[in-house]
């Protein structure tokens, strides 16, 4: 019963650690990866919403008219959040 429990205990030790490196591995080669191609793409949208909100803003101007709407960045009216 003694052997059996270390057997038992050294296995489970083994396949928790095999578990542990491999959990490292998907997160380093497929999570890690898949964060910064997201994190790219939000910067990529809010650089073409800044440059269409920039394009109604100058097209206002032009025209002469009063251009009242936020940039896309602005949180409830203000700009960056300061105030």
């Amino acid at each position: 019963v003694g052997l059996a429990t270390a057997i038992g205990t050294i296995t489970l030790t083994e396949i928790m650690e095999h578990a542990m490196v491999m959990a490292n591995w998907f997160r380093q080669n497929y999570l890690e990866p898949l964060k910064e191609r997201q994190r790219e793409e939000g910067r990529e949208e809010l650089l073409a919403e800044i440059r269409e909100w920039d394009t109604r803003r100058r097209d206002a101007e032009a025209r002469g008219e009063t251009f009242s709407e936020p940039p896309p960045y602005a949180s409830n009216g203000r700009d960056n959040g300061q105030e």
